[in-house]
């Protein structure tokens, strides 16, 4: 038998083999971080949801800037959570002294695939329509979050 007129057909064992190898190395090292981002984008969304909370907080101040709001209601804020959980937020509550332009939102997020759901702080120094507000986690793990909430964890 001639060598040159052999012709391969197929793959071989080996071949396959080194391909699933190669194949799950890869998965290995891409898996986890899909699944990080899966919780943060919840995360993100539970965020989107509390724009109308800072819309009423900075509208409770502007149309009283001596107030001091101490829940939702005086804010004029009302949240029930969704039945489906689309929204990835389970309590949010409100607060503000009006006076010193300082205004504080917790929300506490639920079903976003972390081990322990993210509780959130957003903070804004100026009651005016272009606050600026910063989120830390009050409760979570920081890998969990959005980049703007990855500050260190709030210490009481």
């Amino acid at each position: 038998m001639n060598i040159s007129s052999y012709q391969y057909k197929g793959v071989s064992i080996i071949e396959g083999m080194v391909t699933f190898a190669v194949t799950a190395i890869i998965l290995a090292f891409t898996l986890p971080s899909a699944f990080e981002q899966n919780i943060r984008d919840n995360v993100d969304v539970s965020l989107e949801f509390a724009s109308a909370a800072k819309t009423a907080l900075q509208n409770s101040c502007k149309a009283n800037q001596k107030a001091l709001i101490s829940n939702n209601i005086e804010a004029g804020y009302f949240y029930t959570p969704s039945g489906s959980g689309v929204d990835h937020m389970n309590k949010i509550e409100l607060g503000a002294d009006c006076a010193q332009q300082s205004m504080v939102i917790v929300i506490w997020t639920s079903n976003t695939g972390a081990p322990t759901d993210p509780v959130l702080e957003l903070t804004a120094n100026g009651t005016r329509k272009e606050s600026s507000w910063t989120c830390r986690v009050i409760e979570g793990d920081i890998r969990y979050v959005p980049s703007e909430c990855q500050g260190a964890l709030k210490t009481s």
